[in-house]
């Protein structure tokens, strides 16, 4: 918390507004190979692409919570949960309709990057922090939409 706070407060003195990423949720493994392995030895494949929230965020889910805690109700400073693109209704998604978004248990692939890019909710948190105003509450969107 103490080098995010040092570092927002840094960019805050030289003018600029600070928005700080939360991380992506974490799943158990890959879901790429899951699939891949379930599909070879047999398995549900659909169950590699999805996990209850709770297990997701149990290794992000803290330093998400440092980062809100850090930058909460400050002038200047936003912070935008990246899981809460990829989490909905208590379930988070690897990737929809045979899409990946990750390329391991914790890194996105280019697809998921141009997902999260095309997020409407992110792209308001964006546009928030650099007008300094208040971000709408968060409402992502899928790829289809």
């Amino acid at each position: 918390a103490h080098m995010v706070e040092r570092t927002a407060q840094e960019v805050l003195r030289h003018g600029s507004n600070v928005l700080v990423l939360g991380e992506v949720p974490e799943f158990r493994q890959a879901p790429g190979r899951c699939v891949a392995r379930s599909e070879y030895f047999g398995g549900d494949a659909g169950a590699c692409m999805e996990q209850p929230r709770d297990a997701a965020l149990s290794v992000v889910g803290p330093a998400n919570s440092v980062l809100e805690e850090t930058m909460a109700g400050r002038p200047g400073r936003f912070v935008y949960l990246l899981s809460d693109i990829f989490c909905r209704d208590g379930t988070c998604r690897a990737g929809e309709n045979g899409t990946f978004y990750y390329g391991d248990s914790n890194h996105l692939s280019a697809t998921g990057a141009s997902h999260i890019r095309h997020d409407a909710s992110l792209r308001a948190a964006v546009a928030a922090a650099l007008h300094g105003t208040q971000a709408p509450p968060t409402a992502s969107v899928s790829l289809d939409e």
